[in-house]
């Protein structure tokens, strides 16, 4: 059979024979053919894509000829089913795809893809990898072979990186390091090239080659782009440092099975043909494993999209046993559509992920969501999205799950992109419309068939409206027929129809909402109008109480009015909302005036109300005080995403001084367990401060959006950059408090990134803007950040200076909350002193401190330092309790920060109690805690060289010093790398090692 090659040079190939194809001219021409086998291509095209667009005037008669020899050359292969052929819509090589390595190199990438085995797959992109023999087009120039040659390499990049990762998955990773290698000689910018050769090593047992090799890559990156590396690559690096050797199994944390539909529709009824359609496609999808089912029900407002697809998916739940999700994205909403990023927030949340997980960035935070649902059954409803591009996002990456999204939108795109199946859901047919009201008002539907048909007239087949219709109906004394009613209707539609026009679908719903509010109280109809007006998707009853100016009692009982009308719906935690239509008609009815009024009355409630709460968390002065803290977490907890809305509004409606107010009175209990959270708020806050061009609030913004960043998933370059602007901003103010503050986190922020040199320039800056100002809490603030740096760098006695400082300017202004902190940070630096007790009476006084101001985060992390310190004294039992308390602490809080080291700390006190392999078990729990830093990582691995030492297993406790070593070393810990520089000269001499370095507890 004959056989074109395109990679390497254009060869031609017939009985094992290369033909003569002529003159590189000629080799393009062929291969212009070749790249579209089967089809036809103009002589414009042809002449374009071997001459360029300055072609020469004899172009075409040249083309000519070299398809005259191109002809004879096939004829000589003697294979009749190849041939060059002209019909009238160009020259036409009728070459099968299989027969030009090229076109087959890219059919065997895709099935590969599509292969639902790792077995398969790797089969597949191994014959792929197999066909490549070098440069594509070799000897060729020309635009067009230079511009096809770019693609083809990219796409063979593509291939060995898939390939690649696929050989490193079932187990050979040596096979790929050869050629991963050469590419990074070609693509040295490449961050998934860098990641799968840094996999393909560290299979191999090569670690520290993988460490070096990202070291370089970051060095390129931030010499010829000015940027960090991405953050899968970021977290590979992590995962190489803390990668555990010889692991021990553990079974996986359960999974959290979401359950959250709404209940169903109560007497639901008729849509037998959708729900056949619905339940067909799903069930299509059983024959298509590969496929990903996503149906998607559209129709006009009202006409019963949620109902439908919420009582089909309540139907179908047993087919999904891992779950479901619900989303409503609020598409409609005129200010607030729900973005794709918060709407996976949610979902990730529901899984069982915390904030403090979750990847600012949307590509990455849709990525850990496709991660969480592979290999699950999951059902995901997104109601009332508005376009595709919110949906999208919010697709899983496996056919497992099914996605049910419901819009008034047609979603074009989705179904021509995305395979969606749609459900055009058309007005209630009259026999399902009569269903429905006969289950809703019983026999006398059926005693007056006539006024049943006007009045599905009136509400045009709508649901919704007959469902308030009904409420209406059965309002009334039974003496008053069917006919009487509808004969009331008609003559109130009329009176719309000169509002709203003749044939408007919204006069036949308006005459139904109107009649129903006119039977209503004035109150109830004043909280309705301002239902309709307010910001978030449920509201509870004392804000209500709030919106419409009464008492909570009141308006309990006008909530209560308006869901037996059915104007509103009950929904959980004693919460209240609306379908969008009646929002909408609800908003029309408010007049500006009163809209500005109540939504300030909210606004004021919704902060007055979370700065009680906050002060109640913040500030327990007993145990009765210590009840209100606990049930004031609880609150702040239920209503974070209410706030956030409200905030979001009020910046845009009016009071952007509410969204600033809240922000600044949020920091503390938003930044540090909730970081994604406080990145929405903060960036609220900035949009609140840009509208009142408030350059201090707009700085302060910039300094919580980086305070958040440095607290999420991989967001310590985000939060460097957010912080430099903070600082940048503040220095052009009058504000050297605050700039103190913003430095002291820039600090920190870069101490954490390994840019320690230049953290400490920052905080003496910090230090002497907070001396000029006369701020106590700053100054102490910095002394405390700086001893911490100082002891990364084995400097203590400058760090004892500094906190001999900060606690005589601490016990002056009585700032206990700020001792604290100091004590502790005074037993840290004895500690890695080996000053055991010491370092026991400041953990000592720390936790007085922190508990007398209730800084349980702060108390557990001192708890975690004295347990370690109290089994260097050989006080086990106590050290054991200690780290106990600390784990406890953590868990209850639900802060995932800490735990790494008082894993680190258990390690210590099995290792020093005779037990090193408990010990390595200790030490690998701490490399597997969620959420952990490059000290923390370095230290578990230097204790796991000490316990795999001290079972005369010295090569594995070499790879894990020196991975220790580089944690140390890519952190700036200079103290660190120093220490475990010494276990490994004890290592090969025999000699006493160092005692442990305590950097980051």
């Amino acid at each position: 059979m004959m056989r074109l090659r395109l990679t390497g040079a254009v060869e031609l190939i017939a009985d094992g024979r290369i033909l003569d194809i002529g003159p590189p001219q000629r080799r393009c021409v062929l291969a212009a053919l070749a790249v579209d086998t089967g089809r036809a291509v103009t002589s414009e095209a042809l002449v374009a894509r071997v001459w360029g667009d300055e072609a020469p005037d004899r172009a075409v008669r040249s083309l000519h000829a070299h398809v005259t020899r191109l002809r004879k050359t096939l004829g000589e292969a003697g294979d009749p089913a190849v041939q060059l052929v002209r019909d009238p819509a160009g020259y036409r090589l009728t070459l099968a795809p299989e027969q030009v390595d090229l076109l087959e190199f890219h059919r065997l990438s895709r099935s590969a893809a599509e292969q639902t085995t790792s077995g398969d797959r790797l089969a597949g992109l191994r014959n792929a990898v197999d066909l490549w023999l070098g440069e594509p087009l070799a000897g060729l120039s020309g635009e067009w072979a230079d511009r096809t040659r770019s693609r083809w390499l990219l796409a063979y990049r593509d291939t060995v990186i898939a390939w690649a990762a696929a050989e490193v998955l079932n187990g050979d990773p040596q096979r790929p390091i050869g050629p991963l290698t050469d590419l990074m000689t070609e693509h040295p910018l490449a961050e998934p090239l860098c990641a799968v050769l840094m996999r393909s090593l560290r299979g191999c047992g090569r670690p520290a080659e993988a460490l070096a090799l990202y070291a370089g890559f970051r060095e390129r990156l931030a010499e010829e782009l000015g940027t960090e590396p991405g953050a899968e690559l970021r977290n590979l690096h992590r995962e190489i440092l803390r990668d555990e050797w010889e692991p021990a199994p553990s079974a996986p944390p359960p999974a959290r099975t979401p359950a959250q539909l709404p209940p169903d529709v109560r007497g639901f009824t008729g849509r037998r043909t959708e729900l056949d359609q619905l339940d067909a496609i799903l069930s299509a999808g059983d024959h298509h494993p590969r496929a990903l089912p996503i149906l998607l029900i559209s129709g006009t407002p009202g006409v019963g999209k949620t109902a439908l697809g919420v009582h089909w998916a309540h139907r179908v739940r047993d087919r999904f046993p891992d779950g479901q999700l619900y989303v409503n994205m609020r598409g409609y909403d005129p200010d607030q559509p729900l973005t794709p990023l918060d709407a996976l927030a949610r979902c990730l949340t529901a899984l069982g992920r915390t904030s403090q997980d979750l990847p600012l960035d949307l590509d990455d935070r849709a990525a850990l969501y496709r991660t969480e649902l592979a290999g699950r059954r999951l059902l995901v409803v997104l109601d009332n999205a508005s376009t595709v591009d919110q949906v999208r996002a919010l697709l899983p990456g496996t056919a497992g799950c099914a996605v049910l999204v419901t819009s008034r939108d047609a979603l074009a795109g989705l179904v021509a992109v995305d395979g969606a199946h749609r459900v055009a859901l058309q007005l209630l047919p009259s026999d399902d419309a009569r269903d429905l009201v006969r289950t809703l008002i019983g026999d006398r539907a059926d005693a007056e068939p006539e006024a049943v048909s006007s009045l599905i007239g009136f509400c045009a087949h709508l649901p919704l409206a007959l469902r308030v219709a009904a409420e209406l109906i059965l309002a009334r004394p039974g003496s008053t027929t069917l006919a009487d009613f509808t004969a009331e209707l008609q003559d109130r539609r009329r009176r719309l129809r000169r509002l709203h026009g003749a044939g408007d679908v919204r006069a036949s719903v308006t005459t139904v909402f109107s009649w129903s509010l006119e039977q209503l109280p004035a109150e109830a109809v004043r909280l309705f109008r301002l239902l309709g007006a307010q910001p978030c998707p449920a509201i509870g009853v004392r804000a209500a109480a709030a919106l419409v100016g009464l008492e909570n009692d009141q308006a309990r009982d006008l909530l209560d009015v308006l869901t037996r009308a059915h104007l509103i719906t009950a929904t959980d935690h004693g919460r209240f909302g609306m379908h969008d239509l009646l929002r909408a008609y609800a908003f029309d009815l408010c007049a500006p005036a009163e809209v500005e009024a109540g939504l300030g009355r909210l606004f004021e409630h919704v902060l007055t109300t979370t700065v009680t709460m906050l002060n109640r968390l913040y500030s327990p002065l007993g145990p009765a005080a210590e009840a209100d803290a606990v049930a004031a977490k609880a609150w702040l907890d239920e209503e974070r995403d209410t706030i956030i809305v409200v905030a979001g509004h009020a910046a845009l409606h009016h009071r952007p001084d509410i969204t600033i107010s809240l922000a600044d009175h949020l920091f503390p209990y938003l930044v540090r367990t909730y970081p994604v959270e406080a990145m929405t708020l903060f960036q609220h806050a900035r949009q609140a401060a840009d509208r009142l061009s408030d350059k201090p609030a707009q700085a302060w913004a910039e300094f919580g959006i980086g305070a958040a960043a440095a607290n999420s998933a991989e967001g310590l370059p985000r939060a460097v950059e957010h912080l430099r602007e903070a600082v940048r901003r503040l220095e052009t103010l009058d504000d050297p408090a605050r700039t103190s503050r913003a430095l002291n986190g820039l600090a920190i922020a870069l101490t954490r990134s390994g840019q320690v040199p230049e953290a400490l320039d920052h905080w003496q800056h910090a230090l002497d803007l907070a001396r000029a100002a006369g701020a106590a809490p700053a100054i102490t603030r910095v002394l405390n950040s700086m001893s911490n740096a100082e002891r990364y760098l084995g400097r203590f006695y400058d760090a004892l200076a500094h906190l001999e400082e900060s606690r005589r300017i601490n016990e002056t202004t009585g700032n206990f909350a700020s001792l604290g902190m100091t004590e502790h940070s005074f037993g840290l630096v004895h500690l890695a002193l080996s000053r055991y007790d010491l370092a026991v009476e400041h953990f000592e006084r720390a936790v007085h401190h922190q508990r007398r101001t209730a800084d349980h985060a702060s108390e557990a992390l001192t708890l975690t330092g004295m347990g370690v310190a109290h089994a260097r004294l050989h006080d086990f039992e106590t050290a054991s309790d200690l780290l106990d308390q600390s784990l406890q602490i953590l868990r209850q809080a639900g802060l995932k920060e800490g735990i790494a080291n008082v894993r680190t700390g258990m390690g210590e006190v099995a290792m020093l109690s005779g037990n090193p392999a408990e010990a390595i078990h200790r030490y690998k729990e701490s490399l597997a805690a969620p959420f952990d830093s490059l000290t923390s990582i370095a230290e578990a691995h230097a204790g796991l060289g000490r316990a795999y030492r001290a079972l005369d297993d010295r090569a594995t406790a070499r790879v894990h010093f020196e991975q220790a070593l580089s944690g140390y070393t890519t952190m700036g810990s200079s103290y660190g790398a120093d220490t475990v520089r010494a276990e490994l000269a004890a290592l090969d001499s025999g000699a006493i090692p160092p005692p442990p370095a305590y950097i980051s507890l």
